[in-house]
């Protein structure tokens, strides 16, 4: 591998003394202009096209804000397809992929195929850098600044379960370290197919080791070794002026083969570093940092086991920009995680919370599960409205976005305090859709803070994504069936002190469901506009006591004392969460108390019954442990 490394930076330095060389040479190591079609130079025609000619990519408004590349840049799979070089760099750096997919194009499959066939693919997020960097410097599409935006490429990730248990049972500090490097080395940046997902997610069955069996064509994946690997060696045949030797070079080295672990197949044996891929990274394109937003696909992480994992891939110079989940408890403290990185402080992994629709979201605000600051994303197919029975071009005609709903939205941001960004299932959504939130994001750069998480190329999507009768391609896929749209008629409420006393003296007086007079009372303390107040009142405090008992009375200390479980502190959120549901989460508890600061403790202490709750939920044996943690 080294030869190579040393033979592209000579080719870079031709490269930057002849702006006539091929390929990605010129003198500011750029993209050449992209050869769109199978067949034979293209470079006069607009759209990139297949081998018969027809469209693969339509145009849209460029992306102001693209934030991270969803899947990898997946939605560009493909234009890259249908890119001569490309095509062949796939072909020689995943041979396997490469068979998968032009089997599938030969079979006649569009692109809802063919674009879940790249997702998390290290040639593809390669592509969508050097393409972004090509429009960019396009001085016929204005001012773009697609590369200096786009802050990630999105890995998800399933973990190891094995050293996942064994980083959890592990006490020492040293041990714990080597597991977690183990974690990361077997880390799987892979979505997983729709079955994988349910079983993780709903079974409970641990989906990692299926995952390594499945091709990385079907939703399977690398590890992160072979993926940077792989990664590299795409911008390297990209920016090369020699890019066909080179190419020619690399396919006959070395492979992994395993007719059973789809993962390791087919991946070099020689790899390049983490340190020279993230060099030549920054080197092409400007950047302080290589950096990725992990969405969490295995449901056994935890805050500390992620915790781990991000200061490992720190130690690999590969920077965290956030860590994504649909399950708060598992992303808790992370954004108070310090990265250093080759010695230089980089900004702390932003909590991601993600939604399935724009009603979910509205829905957890309400509850009280949003706080002050919190980073929040949904699908933005939830926002268009449509007419069900059309099809076709009428169908994506009637796609509307409610202005009204927009408002609302921005209501909700300003008062509850978070940062917002959308995201779509690329395979699923079509050129109307696609450019009516590329619009609306882009005319509401405060909203929508975080802007638009593209998984394509700005400026471009898939041609041949329609609209049918049964189902409107507006990027929801599968999470039309999960995703909520924006209800109208739920607004912003408040109380004031005296009237969230009356509600919880209400509450008090329901004697035919007891959970609900509960949750009445949770509620109006929620919304209550000065939640010290409250709690600063002895008749409310002799209400909720004569109510409730155990972990019920103290969730309503706690939600006197923080206002709603969305401004829990961090360290609050995964106490609580640790002993709330059925089960003590151990690891999760004492992974908590042992992190924490004097004064936190000093808070938690000061939560009337948090203590005699703890000492309810952990086993005998664990009694000690717990006491010397608090103090006593």
């Amino acid at each position: 591998m080294k030869e190579y490394q040393e033979d592209n930076q000579r080719q870079l330095s031709i490269a930057q003394s002849n702006s006539e060389a091929p390929g990605f040479g010129s003198a500011s190591l750029k993209p050449p202009p992209i050869q769109r079609s199978y067949g034979e130079s293209a470079h006069a025609q607009e759209h990139a096209t297949t081998s018969n000619q027809e469209p693969v990519s339509d145009v849209i408004p460029h992306v102001n804000n693209q934030f991270y590349a969803h899947g990898g840049f997946m939605g560009a799979g493909p234009e890259l397809m249908a890119d001569p070089k490309w095509n062949r760099i796939l072909q020689v750096l995943m041979p396997d992929v490469h068979s998968d997919v032009t089997e599938a194009i030969n079979g006649e499959e569009g692109s809802e195929v063919v674009i879940l066939m790249f997702e998390n693919n290290p040639v593809t997020a390669a592509y969508g850098m050097a393409r972004s960097q090509q429009i960019d410097d396009d001085p016929t599409n204005g001012k773009t600044d697609a590369v200096e935006n786009l802050k990630a490429f999105e890995w998800d990730a399933f973990l190891p379960p094995s050293h996942v248990e064994a980083f959890k049972n592990e006490t020492d500090p040293g041990k714990k370290s080597q597991h977690a490097e183990k974690i990361v080395d077997g880390l799987l940046i892979a979505h997983g197919n729709t079955s994988q997902t349910l079983k993780e997610n709903v079974v409970g069955l641990r989906q990692y080791e299926n995952v390594r069996k499945t091709d990385k064509s079907a939703q399977g994946g690398l590890e992160p070794g072979a993926w940077m690997d792989i990664f590299g060696r795409a911008m390297m045949l990209g920016s090369s002026a020699d890019w066909e030797n080179l190419a020619n070079n690399m396919e006959d080295e070395e492979r992994n083969h395993s007719d059973t672990d789809k993962t390791i197949d087919q991946t070099f044996k020689d790899q390049m570093t983490f340190k020279d891929v993230v060099d030549l990274y920054k080197e092409l394109y400007g950047k302080e940092f290589f950096s990725v937003i992990l969405d969490v696909k295995s449901r056994d992480a935890s805050a500390a086991v992620l915790t781990a994992v991000i200061q490992e891939l720190n130690k690999r110079g590969v920077h965290v920009y956030g860590v994504g989940s649909f399950i708060s408890d598992e992303i808790a403290g992370l954004d108070e995680v310090e990265q250093i990185i080759d010695g230089e402080m980089a900004d702390n992994a932003k909590e991601v919370m993600f939604y399935h629709g724009a009603g979910n979201l509205q829905d957890a605000c309400l509850s009280g599960q949003v706080g002050v600051g919190d980073t929040v994303m949904f699908n933005a197919g939830s926002l268009i409205d449509y007419v069900p029975y059309y099809t076709g071009e009428a169908k994506k005609a009637s796609y509307a976005i409610d202005a009204e709903v927009i408002s609302q939205l921005d209501q909700f941001k300003r008062h509850y305090g978070f940062e917002l960004g959308v995201y779509v299932q690329e395979n699923h959504i079509d050129d109307r859709a696609a450019t009516l939130i590329t619009e609306v994001t882009n005319a509401n750069p405060e909203l929508f803070s975080l802007g638009f998480a593209w998984g394509g190329v700005s400026g471009e999507t898939a041609a041949d994504i329609e609209p049918s009768l049964g189902a409107a391609k507006t990027g929801l896929a599968g999470q039309y069936y999960t995703s909520r749209s924006w209800n109208k008629s739920k607004g912003i409420e408040t109380l004031s002190p005296a009237d969230a006393k009356e509600e919880i003296k209400e509450a008090s007086r329901n004697e035919e469901d007891y959970m609900e007079s509960v949750e009445q009372a949770y509620d109006a303390i929620r919304k209550c506009t000065d939640h010290k107040a409250l709690q600063s009142d002895a008749e409310v405090h002799r209400i909720l006591s004569r109510m409730m008992r155990g972990k019920l009375l103290v969730k309503a200390h706690l939600l006197l004392e923080f206002g709603k479980e969305g401004d829990f502190p961090s360290y609050v959120q995964l106490i609580w969460s640790s002993i709330y549901r059925v089960g003590t989460d151990e690891h999760m508890l004492f992974s908590t108390l042992e992190r924490l600061t004097p004064s936190e403790l000093e808070v938690l202490k000061s939560i009337p019954g948090l203590k005699d709750a703890l000492d309810s939920e952990v086993s005998f044996g664990d009694q000690d442990r717990l006491d010397e943690l608090w103090g006593e």
